[in-house]
């Protein structure tokens, strides 16, 4: 950040390198000694999974009498469940694409049939050379279904805000994004990282009062 005259070399010097490591090494000795959890902020989100619901309504309930904002809301909705149901990253799901959906319905699964919606991931953090898919079923509860949540977002996306695509050759809709920006109308690009990220702020602001 320019707080001094000092090159990346000189401030990460051979002797800081080794005070590093000691220190690096120090930790997992003193977390050995006092037998601490080994895995903590990685089970954290599922400590939360009582208040699962009480979060979607409130990402339901925001701007739910706002036709102009509405299709913000319900997009949010659909990135916490899927993101949950799906055990996705939100990169994934910024980068998803209509084509990139598929919607199988399973009749020979039990009394009743098995729906399923499966997201083919062309982007993320993991995926080097494959490609991977990631699954969601339909929920019990309508406030947890992700493929319900898809289902609403649509509505607002095609009948709310008059979106209309052309299905009849694959080069004119293979390319639109599923999750945009409300405010613009250009649906070959993905909603901001950042987008998502304030209503996170929102939800825990509301947590605090759950």
């Amino acid at each position: 950040m320019n707080a001094n005259s000092l090159s990346k070399d000189q401030i990460r010097s051979e002797r800081v390198q080794r005070l590093l490591s000691t220190v690096k090494t120090r930790k997992v000795t003193v977390q050995r000694q006092n037998f601490e959890e080994k895995l903590q902020s990685e089970f954290l989100p599922y400590l939360l999974v009582d208040k699962i619901p009480q979060i979607e309504q409130e990402l339901f309930k925001r701007n739910a009498f706002s036709r102009k904002f509405c299709q913000g809301a319900l997009r949010d909705r659909l990135c916490f469940l899927m993101s949950n149901g799906g055990i996705l990253r939100g990169e994934s799901l910024f980068n998803c694409e209509l084509s990139d959906l598929c919607d199988p319905v399973k009749v020979d699964e039990g009394p009743h049939p098995c729906h399923i919606l499966v997201m083919r991931i062309a982007i993320g953090k993991t995926n080097g050379l494959k490609t991977l898919y990631g699954r969601v079923m339909r929920h019990k509860d309508v406030r947890l279904c992700a493929i319900g949540a898809l289902g609403f977002y649509l509505l607002a996306k095609f009948h709310v805000s008059g979106e209309v695509l052309d299905f009849s050759s694959n080069q004119s809709w293979f390319n639109v994004k599923l999750l945009v920006e409300s405010s613009t109308a250009d649906t070959a690009t993905s909603v901001n990282n950042q987008t998502y990220a304030k209503t996170e702020i929102y939800v825990r602001q509301a947590w605090h009062y759950l």
